[in-house]
């Protein structure tokens, strides 16, 4: 087994003061997702405590002990719940295995998401929060797509564009245009 240095996410998160910096680490979270999705693999519980971020920046998705592959998921009986309380899809702790799939992971990602923003002393900006939301829906078909669609609505919100998930009113669009989305 390689030995990965680094610490976990939620680790690391409490001692990043820049959300910024923290929804940069949260896009390659997506990435690694996104790519164990491309290949058929849903990872089942996503959580800050198994992502580890080197000391350079790498992220890397860990403990993959749960994850099944596209054909294992359909093929999986009703009842049995694995994953983590408070990190899994509402279809995942409702024991409905074969429900599982990428947008599960989505919903993970989403949580995992919300645990970032709602870290260091500054207000959640409401459209950061709606991406959250839309990404943590109960309803499945309501969530992101992919971890890649996920991605690109946080680069469009740090990019200082509107994102998809939330309507700014006119109010809100001027002072994002004068301000920044950060409020910087």
């Amino acid at each position: 087994m390689k030995l990965v240095r680094g610490e976990p996410l939620d680790v690391r998160a409490g001692r990043t003061p820049s959300r910024t910096e923290r929804l940069r680490t949260f896009l390659r979270v997506c990435e690694a997702v996104g790519f164990a999705h491309a290949n058929g693999v849903v990872h089942r519980d996503l959580k800050p405590g198994n992502v580890m971020v080197g000391e350079f920046g790498a992220v890397l998705v860990m403990d993959w002990g749960l994850a099944k592959g596209a054909q294992d998921a359909a093929r999986a009986s009703s009842g049995s719940v694995a994953g983590t309380p408070g990190w899994m899809a509402p279809e995942q702790a409702r024991g409905d295995e074969s429900a599982v799939d990428a947008a599960s992971d989505v919903y993970g990602l989403g949580a995992i998401l919300r645990f970032l923003i709602e870290k260091g002393d500054e207000p959640v900006p409401r459209p950061l929060r709606a991406i959250a939301e839309k990404a943590m829906s109960e309803a499945k078909g309501n969530r992101y797509a992919s971890a890649g669609e996920l991605a690109e609505e946080v680069s469009r919100f740090l990019d200082g564009s509107p994102v998809a998930a939330y309507r700014e009113n006119p109010l809100e669009k001027r002072l994002m245009w004068r301000m920044g989305r950060d409020g910087t």
